[in-house]
């Protein structure tokens, strides 16, 4: 969250929901390499449509 521009100690209760989601966006966006380079997003939805 650093990268955003946010502190460590800043209170997410503090903020707007709009700014809270946006920020999840991005974040869920962004290939890992833990993930094989896939986002988090996508292996979500992997699990999800699993049967």
């Amino acid at each position: 969250l650093r990268r955003d521009g946010l502190s460590k100690k800043l209170d997410f209760r503090d903020l707007p929901d709009e700014l809270v989601t946006q920020l999840m966006h991005r974040r869920n966006n962004i290939p890992q390499k833990s993930l094989n380079y896939r986002t988090p997003l996508e292996v979500f939805l992997s699990h999800v449509t699993e049967e």
